[in-house]
């Protein structure tokens, strides 16, 4: 991420981001674009949904989420607190954030079911949540295709059988 893209997110969101979170959008680990969850063509890579990249995806994300008063997002009833940014999702509802107020670097998990509007600490920092989260995807990748195979050899069993 250049300086340009920096200030397009502190222009986009009107917040100052950490350095580290910047520093790691300037250059994330290649295999959060290059590890699929799965053989298939629509299988998907980290950075589509579970850890974002892209700073228009950040700033829309974030500020639909800021924007929305009406939704008792937290536990308590209060609406998305601006002091949480969204820094990826699950597809459910479900997002990875960081907090704003301060230097900590951890990584926390909002699960709108589980912890009923409450966040939890899921990593110490950016780079090993997105270990974690490559680490799933070749779980994923490894489970699809050993059912593929698995899949394959049943219909090949059963049409030898005939």
């Amino acid at each position: 991420m250049s300086d340009g893209t920096a200030d397009s997110l502190l222009c986009g969101l009107g917040v100052h981001l950490p350095h580290w979170y910047t520093t790691f959008l300037s250059n994330p680990p290649s295999e959060l674009t290059t590890t699929r969850n799965s053989p298939d063509k629509s299988a998907q890579v980290p950075a589509d949904e579970r850890i974002f990249l892209r700073p228009g995806q950040i700033i829309r994300f974030n500020r639909d989420l800021w924007s929305d008063r009406e939704t008792p997002w937290m536990a308590d009833g209060r609406p998305w607190p601006t002091n949480y940014l969204v820094i990826g999702e699950d597809g459910g509802g479900n997002f990875a954030v960081i907090d704003l107020t301060g230097d900590d670097e951890r990584i926390w998990w909002y699960d709108h079911d589980v912890s009923e509007g409450t966040v939890i600490e899921i990593a110490p920092n950016i780079q090993s949540y997105a270990h974690s989260v490559v680490a799933e995807f070749e779980r994923d990748f490894q489970a699809r295709t050993h059912k593929i195979t698995m899949d394959q050899a049943r219909l090949e069993r059963k049409r030898r059988s005939r």
